[in-house]
């Protein structure tokens, strides 16, 4: 009788010993995010969020923008975070139709903003530091004509340079200031102008060339300055059909990363390597799916591990290239769907900012993740003043160049035309292939559910215990 008692105690202990392990093992699972924080959210609601922004000054301050459609019209939001508290969300501007903002925090600590609002490019300034203060931020001055989703960068000497659609298909308007105040522009003309959208745009040290790329009716093109104002004809980076490009120059390589259309699926990478070579297309996630849904983001670590941020199929993926290629990927969040994904990096770690949509309603998401070891990180240049342009390297493996313009025409409200403008073509380069990267898995990132929970936790545990059961009944009947 009394060991019936202590087996019956045994047993109790044993199921709820079972309990315990199976609702905390796929707890443990959920929080398991390899690194990346739990998702803070930024701004939500029924509103449509697209295009966000985010960059880090000088300061550490991070500060982010974004775009929400209403029923009256779109608005344009920011937030900043400083010591690990963000800042309450900040109107900027409200009109019928605002583009993507584009951001970039100078060595004096002042950030700059564009962005689009009907075809017209305007421009803000503010000290970082006063950028959640309404009255601190320049009231919004036009520098141009532009459309579609555009870039702005800062160049080895403190030029701020911008390039955005021509909104009459013209190709693209280049735009570039000393101080931020006083923009001036040169087209870039293209024989086929239209159909240009997600300009991207990164300075190359190694050359002091500033680069763009840019997606055009279903194709990659890349172009590079020449010489001052000059620029290369415009390079077509692979055959097969794609959208939404993004680019990265490190210490001796541009590297070149876009996402697929249904037809022709996968992430595409290519690198201008320090022979000034382009090397062979690799597509190291042929499994993907449509790419409309933002560009992949790039950095590099001081070992010169590749990071990439991108999204599919309702997640957010993590994955990084090593000298022994593509490592397996890792989806640190999932919802209904994953788009616009932007990230900043410093010396220790990543912070990227991402839309989630579940049903009707759109979070904007903040995660991060520290590194052991630091980004590469471009020292920012003090802004220059109002000197001549100093001339780049050429860059030798380039088509040949437009012809030289006439010096650039400062703008006085409307955008002023530049005499002599000249017709680019395009070409192709080949030898492209395609890279297998290991299998693709989604790991849990989300709480299970309770019929999960029944199923793959406590069915097994209690089957486990009948089986001990068993067996010592069995025992105890052969006695």
């Amino acid at each position: 009788m009394q060991e019936m008692r202590w087996l019956k105690r045994w047993l109790c202990a044993v199921l709820l010993a079972g309990l315990c392990l199976t609702l905390w093992i796929p707890a443990a699972q959920a929080r398991d995010r390899k690194g990346w924080s739990e998702p803070v959210e930024l701004a939500g609601g029924e509103s449509a969020i697209h295009t966000p922004a985010l960059i880090e000054d000088i300061f550490g301050m991070l500060h982010v923008f974004w775009v929400e459609q209403t029923a009256s019209g779109d608005r344009l939001y920011t937030r900043s975070r400083h010591d690990g508290k963000w800042s309450d969300a900040l109107l900027l501007d409200e009109q019928v139709k605002i583009g993507a903002p584009q951001a970039v925090v100078d060595a004096r600590g002042v950030l700059h903003l564009l962005y689009t609002v009907n075809g017209v490019v305007f421009a803000r300034r503010v000290e970082a530091a006063q950028s959640t203060v309404s009255l601190a931020w320049s009231t919004p001055g036009k520098i141009g004509n532009g459309a579609g989703n555009g870039a702005l960068a800062m160049d080895a000497f403190g030029i701020l340079r911008a390039a955005f659609a021509d909104p009459n298909g013209g190709g693209i308007l280049l735009y570039y200031s000393t101080d931020g105040q006083q923009w001036w522009m040169q087209n870039y003309p293209l024989t086929e102008g239209k159909g240009i959208e997600n300009i991207r745009m990164t300075f190359f040290p190694a050359t002091n060339q500033t680069m763009l790329i840019w997606e055009q009716q279903g194709q990659i093109f890349f172009a590079a300055q020449q010489s001052g104002e000059v620029w290369s004809l415009p390079v077509k980076l692979s055959e097969t059909p794609g959208v939404t490009p993004n680019l990265l120059a490190d210490d001796n390589r541009v590297v070149a990363l876009w996402n697929g259309v249904p037809e022709s699926r996968g992430r595409f990478y290519r690198v201008l390597s320090a022979n000034r070579v382009w090397q062979a297309v690799e597509n190291f996630a042929p499994a993907a799916g449509n790419g409309t849904a933002g560009a992949p983001q790039i950095g590099v670590d001081a070992n010169g591990i590749l990071h990439v941020l991108t999204t599919d199929a309702g997640c957010i993926w993590y994955v990084t290239r090593t000298t022994e290629g593509w490592q397996r990927p890792f989806c640190f969040d999932e919802a209904q769907e994953i788009h616009s994904p932007t990230w900043a990096f410093d010396a220790q770690g990543l912070r990227a900012v991402y839309v989630a949509r579940q049903g009707t309603t759109q979070h904007l998401l903040f995660s991060e993740k520290l590194l052991d070891i630091p980004m590469k990180t471009t020292p920012l240049p003090i802004p220059a003043t109002s000197t001549p342009i100093p001339s780049a390297t050429p860059l030798p493996t380039a088509s040949p160049t437009l012809s030289p313009t006439p010096q650039p025409v400062q703008i006085h409200g409307e955008v002023a035309d530049l005499p002599g403008k000249t017709d680019g073509g395009s070409s192709a380069l080949v030898g492209a292939s395609d890279v297998l990267p290991t299998e693709i898995s989604r790991e849990p990132t989300r709480p299970p559910t309770l019929l999960e929970l029944v199923v793959f936790g406590f069915l097994p545990a209690v089957a486990v215990v009948l089986l001990i059961v068993g067996v010592i009944l069995y025992k105890k009947s052969a006695l």
